[in-house]
Formats: C-alpha cells, sequence, structure tokens
C-alpha cells in the first residue's frame, strides 16, 4: 500500500486532526459505537483526498468499513451517523477485553495481583476486580470504575466491557493501549492488555477522602491521607482468590494495603509512611521465622521491627 496517494497526501494524518475527528465522533464507530476504530475518509475517499479535513472524515471500526468497502453501507449512511453518531447516542464508546479461564494477572506499576478477586476498594465499593466465570469454561470477568479528577467516570469496565465517556477531552486506542486525557498532555488513564491474561494500568490516578494511589511510567505512589507516602514498594499478590482486598481507602482518609501468599497468609499495613514499609515483600517466610532478619533490611529481628505493625491471619 502506498504511504501517499495521487497528490502526494500522505495516509499519516496530524495529531491534531485526529484528535479532532475523534472527539467529534465520540472516541468511537460513529455506526456502532466500537472503539476499536480507523479514519474515514468520507468524500472524497483518500485517494482523490489532496488533505485531511476533518469536516470529511470520520471514525468507523473495521466491520463498518468493510461494509462501506463492499457496498453493504453507503457514504450517504455514514455521513448522517457524523451528524448524529451512535458514541453520543449511549453516551459512550466501547469494547471487549480478552480474557481467558483463568484469573488473569493485573499490574499497577509495581503492584502485581495474580489469583486476585478485589484489588482496589474505596470506601466499602469496589473499584477494580475479577469476578469468577459465570459458567464453566466462560471467562473470568474484569470490572473497574475509573474517576477523573473532575468526578466523572473516565471508564467503565463491566464484565470485560470497557466503556470510555463521551466527555472526556480524549480517548485514544493504539495497539493494544488505551488512553484516555482530560486535558493536553494530562493522562488520566492509560491500559495495555496482553491477551488472554495480563491487564495493566500503566497510568492512573485514584483519589478518596485524601488518599491516593497514582501509577505512571511502570512505577506507583501510595499516598496516605496525613501526607506520608511510599512509591515503587515491590507488591505482589499470589494468594487465595476470595482474599480481601489488595489496596483499600477508607473512609477516614488512610489507606490500607494486604499482601497475601499462597498458603492464605495476609499481612495489613495500618501505616504508609515510608520507615515503616518493607523495601520487598518476603513477609510470608518471615512471618514463619519471626526470629530472622526483617526483609526491610533494617539489621532488627523481623518480630522487633515490621512484625510489630504487621497484622497476620489465616483466610482459609
Amino acid at each position: 500500500m502506498a504511504s501517499t496517494n495521487k497528490f502526494g497526501l500522505s495516509r499519516n494524518i496530524p495529531e491534531n486532526i485526529k484528535r479532532q475527528i475523534r472527539r467529534e465522533a465520540g472516541f468511537g464507530c460513529v455506526v456502532c459505537g466500537n472503539a476499536i476504530f480507523q479514519y474515514e475518509h468520507i468524500d472524497p475517499v483518500f485517494s482523490e483526498s489532496r488533505e485531511h479535513d476533518p469536516t470529511r472524515m470520520t471514525l468507523l471500526c473495521a466491520a463498518c468499513h468493510d461494509r462501506v468497502t463492499r457496498g453493504f453501507l453507503s457514504k450517504s449512511s455514514v455521513l448522517r451517523a457524523k451528524k448524529n453518531p451512535e458514541t453520543k447516542k449511549r453516551g459512550y464508546s466501547f469494547g471487549m477485553f480478552d480474557l481467558c479461564r483463568v484469573p488473569p494477572i493485573v499490574k499497577l506499576g509495581a503492584i502485581v495481583a495474580r489469583n486476585s478477586r478485589s484489588i482496589i476498594s474505596a470506601g466499602g465499593q469496589s473499584l477494580l476486580q475479577v469476578k469468577p466465570p459465570e459458567e464453566t469454561g466462560a471467562p473470568f470477568r474484569l470490572c473497574a470504575r475509573f474517576p477523573s479528577s473532575n468526578g466523572a467516570e473516565a471508564m467503565i469496565i463491566e464484565d470485560n466491557e470497557w466503556k470510555a465517556g463521551v466527555q472526556n477531552w480524549d480517548v485514544d486506542v493504539v495497539g493494544r493501549t488505551v488512553t484516555i486525557r482530560e486535558r493536553h498532555r494530562r493522562i488520566v488513564l492509560q491500559i495495555t492488555t496482553t491477551p488472554p491474561r495480563l491487564f495493566e494500568i500503566t497510568r492512573a490516578e485514584i483519589k478518596f477522602a485524601k488518599a491516593a494511589l497514582k501509577v505512571f511510567d511502570g512505577s506507583y505512589e501510595l499516598t496516605n491521607g496525613d501526607g506520608s507516602s511510599i512509591r515503587n514498594v515491590p507488591m505482589e499478590r499470589i494468594g487465595v482468590y476470595e482474599h480481601p482486598n489488595l489496596i483499600s481507602f477508607e473512609k477516614n482518609g488512610t489507606l490500607v494495603v494486604e499482601e497475601g501468599d499462597p498458603n492464605g497468609v495476609s499481612f495489613m499495613w495500618t501505616r504508609t509512611d515510608a520507615n515503616y514499609f518493607p523495601l520487598h515483600l518476603d513477609f510470608a517466610w518471615a512471618a514463619i521465622n519471626p526470629c530472622a532478619n526483617c526483609p526491610c533490611n533494617s539489621g532488627m529481628k523481623f518480630s522487633s521491627c515490621h512484625g510489630r505493625f504487621l497484622r497476620t491471619y489465616n483466610s482459609s
């Protein structure tokens, strides 16, 4: 496929024009609402275009684009849909995440949750969880709500179907990555998936009652209501599926972070200042060997160091 048409117009559309088209289309196919889209030159077609004119372009998913190419969908119907996009009728564009029949791996920066049901909650309400299959052979179901800074929901995920609201400033899908911006150069949410198991949040900011979780560039930062914080402590839960929340935003503004191991032992932190957070999480072993040195490398015995601030219990 040639990179330019007969008039020398490149197939590469300038970013500002693509953003204008996405916003006017409601961030999805104007015919069906699918968020996995292509940029469509309506009239004239690309081969006859001398410029990328957003007033003559829109978004179509691959299926609707193929219907146009094969003659099952007319250009006049696409023009009508451009004026009244399906996305704006619904209030969102949508897509599906492909998950398999084993619990997905959920990553938030250096936080990794395997075989976990509830991952983040706020005020007793789940913000990110993995539900079991509805029937034998069906996939696990991802559910989430990601708020933007103005309180609106940037994205909702219901049983693996994700919905991005048309009120967002920008929603873009490139490859396996969904990026939502609330203004220029301000990413509020970025998700990359590797089907059928890995779900990775690469950029996000969740705030609740003065506490916050920020995920950015493979890192994360947890901030408590008192202003104390930690950053990039490797945190991995490999535990029983029915474990409590990994990260809980409490109504009083504090954060509770829990960690589990395959034997169902969990540890709860009720403090988040750096002096009491471990540099790594070998606590399943340390709890069984309380006279061993603490994994935080303080040189103190575990029972005299982090062991004083951890509550352990068996979830079996």
